[in-house]
């Protein structure tokens, strides 16, 4: 890495630790260049993850056709997303390849969202996506962006994306109530 990649590395561990996320970069080549911040919430642990992409990897991907199935993308992702919370304690070589599955299959489930396709490309660090699985119903995944204003560069502080996910829940208990059936 160049003295200015260095600079940016340094100057996004400082974000993540003022805005209350873990401050060490699993790859920090990726936060000297242009960055997707995808924030997974576990309602089963309450466990809020921040995954970082970059941005042109990510477009790549984007373009490439899909692999695998939406149905696979989705039990792929939500088995994932379950075990989220248990890898922050496995040694880093398997954290970090869990984190970058869990980033894949999350930009594959993206891929084929309507959240997507109703979002401005400059809101691209603000997609949610909330798991839950209920007794009865089964997995649940809910996917939503957040328009705010400021640097699209810099993560959404923990506390935000956990006020953004209860506003989101509260809102669909109320508009939804069949989604929380057998919860």
């Amino acid at each position: 890495m160049n003295q200015e990649q260095i600079a940016k590395s340094k100057t996004l561990e400082l974000l993540l630790s003022a805005s209350n996320w873990d401050p060490s970069m699993e790859n920090p080549e990726i936060s000297a260049k242009d960055a997707y911040f995808w924030y997974l919430y576990d309602n089963a642990t309450d466990h809020l993850q921040l995954i970082q992409t970059s941005r042109s990897e990510s477009e790549l991907m984007i373009a490439t056709p899909q692999p695998f199935s939406p149905d696979e993308i989705r039990s792929a992702l939500a088995h994932l997303m379950r075990d989220m919370k248990s890898q922050q304690s496995k040694p880093k070589e398997q954290k970090s390849k869990t984190m970058n599955d869990l980033a894949t299959m999350t930009l594959l489930y993206w891929q084929g969202t309507n959240t997507r396709l109703l979002t401005p490309k400059e809101v691209r660090h603000r997609f949610i996506l909330s798991y839950s699985a209920g007794k009865q119903e089964g997995t649940s995944l809910r996917p939503f962006a957040v328009p705010l204003g400021g640097d699209v560069n810099c993560p959404l502080a923990a506390e935000k994306a956990m006020e953004l996910v209860r506003q989101v829940e509260a809102g669909d208990r109320k508009n939804h109530p069949e989604w929380f059936t057998g919860c």
